[in-house]
């Protein structure tokens, strides 16, 4: 990371350049504004504090927006929505895994945890629930054609 000083109590105004590490969290802000006189690129946030509040408010827009997607398959999608549901909680699960387990206190993250593991659960009984449905209305069909069948042969 590169800091920039900007030393105004010199008669010359010149930015001094130094590079500094700081170990913390990376963040790369997704907002434009362009009324804005700086440009952030980077943010590192070093703070214990604030980096579970960021990294907590990261997941919560990352999982309203798979349970959006999971509430708009049990509405109205097929098995296939239904997979790439599953596939899209497989890997926030991952993600959970990999940085959050590290980053998070151990209640937060069991918490964030529960939550994921709630909506598979939930999303994983729906699907058998249709095929159960699905498979129900086979039989039924299949029923139904057998009579007509039997129906036509007596005749």
């Amino acid at each position: 990371m590169t800091e920039y000083k900007l030393d105004k109590n010199t008669k010359e105004r010149k930015l001094g350049k130094k590079k500094i590490v700081v170990d913390g969290l990376q963040m790369n802000p997704k907002f434009k504004n362009h009324q804005s006189l700086v440009n952030v690129e980077e943010i590192i946030i070093a703070s214990p504090n604030l980096k579970e509040k960021a990294l907590k408010m990261q997941f919560n827009i990352a999982f309203r927006k798979v349970l959006r997607m999971v509430m708009d398959t049990m509405e109205d999608g097929g098995d296939s929505d239904i997979g790439v549901a599953l596939n899209e909680l497989d890997r926030m699960k991952k993600i959970l895994k990999e940085k959050y387990e590290q980053e998070v206190s151990i209640s937060e993250f069991h918490i964030m945890w529960q939550k994921v593991e709630l909506l598979e659960s939930d999303l994983k009984r729906t699907l058998v629930e249709r095929r159960r449905m699905e498979e129900l209305y086979f039989r039924k069909m299949m029923e139904e054609q057998e009579i007509e069948e039997e129906r036509g042969r007596g005749r």
